[in-house]
């Protein structure tokens, strides 16, 4: 995963799909309890550390009913960042699965170049950002570990755990008329227009950022185009397949303006957002932007961007 354009980590790994996995594995030393999993590492002087976070979390249940071998699902979606500056590569990925009594169910590990499915280069460098998503079916479990292990650029061996607690409620499920409506403008009231960069978003083939794969790159720019100011809560993207939802992301304002985005649109008052990833079973991107403006106006703003296709 890279940290490309406005900050955002704008590269979605094809989903791995966690279904039973190898219960003996929880006598690896790199299998830790419940307990360890919700206490975040020691940060420390001159050494790497990998910050997590999940904005979805509890983490709620996807219905796809044109799934039929999966119609009900959890989408784990976390993130991370190396946030003490220095490298860290990346030997061991352990992915588990507790039960309702904080037990572990379900171990999943991946060495070597197996971890490329975590970070693409093996190597998360200083600063660098990213993430990745698991597919996980429906079932009584209540919450996704991961372990992170390998040495840093100064030597030391660190391992980073994070945690993800899993809800059985199911999530609204979007349809394409959700992301493709529209907002009339009204006086008295702001008015974001969301103007995709391209669309379709082109097919890149054989392309550098995506390890000579084929990928898209996307985006679109949100200004105000009125005299009234805005001021966002959160931006929801959601990706569709044959129309209809195959996963959902929420970015809260904080994290926007953490990527540049400006935590108060005046009139013509700019910003762009930009999106990638490597070619897999998407069709295109909704998102949907909620907000308030000086007016106590709450709003919300769509747009969609399909994506080019063999």
């Amino acid at each position: 995963m890279a940290k490309w354009l406005n900050k955002r980590v704008v590269l979605c790994f094809v989903a791995l799909v966690l279904i039973c996995m190898n219960r003996a594995c929880a006598q690896q030393e790199d299998v830790y309890d419940y307990e360890w999993y919700i206490q975040p590492a020691q940060r420390e002087e001159g050494k790497a550390y990998l910050s997590f976070w999940c904005d979805n979390a509890p983490v709620k249940v996807t219905h796809a009913p044109d799934h039929q071998d999966m119609p009900y699902f959890w989408d784990i979606y976390y993130q991370y960042e190396e946030s003490n500056g220095v490298a860290f590569k990346v030997e061991r990925v352990t992915e588990v699965f507790f039960n309702e009594k904080n037990e572990v169910r379900d171990v999943y590990v991946s060495t070597g170049a197996g971890c490329s499915r975590f970070c693409r280069s093996i190597t998360i460098q200083a600063g660098e950002m990213g993430g990745t998503n698991i597919i996980r079916p429906v079932s009584s479990d209540t919450g996704f570990g991961v372990a992170v292990s390998g040495t840093d650029a100064n030597g030391n061996e660190l391992t980073f755990g994070f945690y993800v607690p899993l809800s059985q409620e199911i999530q609204k499920n979007y349809t394409l008329s959700d992301v493709t409506k529209t907002t009339a403008k009204e006086e008295g009231k702001a008015y974001m227009a969301l103007v995709p960069t391209e669309n379709p978003a082109p097919l890149l083939k054989n392309a550098e950022p995506f390890d000579g794969g084929n990928g898209w790159f996307y985006g679109f720019e949100m200004s105000n185009q009125s005299d009234v100011a805005f001021f966002p809560d959160e931006l929801i993207e959601v990706g569709f397949y044959n129309g209809h939802m195959s996963w959902k992301t929420t970015y809260s304002a904080a994290q926007l303006t953490e990527w540049g985005a400006p935590a108060v649109y005046e009139q013509n008052v700019a910003w762009t957002m930009t999106g990638g990833m490597p070619e897999q079973d998407v069709s295109g991107i909704g998102y949907l932007l909620n907000g308030t403006d000086a007016n106590g106006n709450e709003l919300e703003f769509t747009t969609y961007i399909e994506l080019e296709r063999k």
